[in-house]
């Protein structure tokens, strides 16, 4: 069984009205005509999304303005990616750590990164 969530009454309403004048519209019902044929049940479910929530009805309208604004080129400090980019590098240089067993120590030092001196024993 299929359970879709849909806050879009619209095309809920389309789909069971068979109303395939969207191309979204008309590629569901191709899709849900094969599931149904392969004995699959599919429920359509609406879940009211923004009604009646002032800030998410403001951040719908604001979404909706957004996809008619040009994208502008938004430059911002080198200093903003230093931490993503550091971790993004971490993240890579134990997966090819952790790829290396083989290497005695890797047995010692799983784990890269730094260690304080005060952590070091022989």
């Amino acid at each position: 069984m299929f359970v879709i969530f849909s806050d879009s009454l619209s095309c809920l309403l389309a789909i069971q009205n068979l109303q395939a004048e969207s191309g979204y519209v008309m590629k569901f019902l191709k899709n849900y005509t094969a599931l149904v044929n392969t004995s699959k049940t599919v429920l359509l479910c609406w879940v009211p999304g923004h009604v009646g929530i002032r800030g998410n009805e403001q951040a719908d309208e604001v979404a909706k303005m957004a996809l008619h604004s040009s994208i502008s080129a938004v430059k911002y400090p080198l200093s903003d990616l230093y931490h993503d980019v550091t971790a993004l590098c971490y993240k890579l240089w134990q997966a090819d750590w952790d790829q290396r067993t083989g290497n005695k120590l890797h047995s010692v030092k799983p784990h890269l990164g730094y260690y304080p001196l005060s952590s070091l024993s022989r």
